[in-house]
């Protein structure tokens, strides 16, 4: 277990691989360790346009549209953004356009040089 979380902090291995092998209380505690890898406190769309590539941000708002596979639009008061989510971040989770999550994503960018956030986390945010 420590093993993967000295991964998450080098960035070497996506929390979504090993998730599904810890028991579920030693998930939301390495949920809490994951939010340790991000840098700062960025809490929205617009000031995570500004974080360098391969940095970690923390946002609340909604996924509110599919684009293809597993990339989504992410909306919150200050603007949207393009998130990747794959299956295994969902964990059977039923969220729609007017549920309110929290993420954790890393700032990537593709072949194109486009950003978007890979997400790493997800869960329901209740305010």
């Amino acid at each position: 277990m420590r093993l993967g979380f000295i991964f998450v902090l080098l960035g070497l291995w996506p929390y979504s691989l090993f998730a599904g092998f810890i028991g579920s209380s030693e998930q939301s505690s390495n949920k809490a360790h994951l939010a340790f890898a991000y840098q700062g406190q960025v809490t929205t769309v617009a000031q995570a346009r500004n974080v360098a590539v391969d940095q970690y941000v923390m946002l609340t708002g909604y996924v509110v549209s599919h684009i293809r596979a597993d990339y989504y639009i992410f909306k919150d008061q200050t603007g949207e953004v393009v998130v990747k989510i794959e299956p295994p971040i969902w964990r059977n989770q039923d969220v729609g356009i007017h549920t309110p999550i929290r993420i954790i994503a890393e700032v990537d960018r593709d072949a194109a040089e486009q950003r978007y956030l890979w997400v790493e986390s997800l869960t329901i945010f209740e305010p």
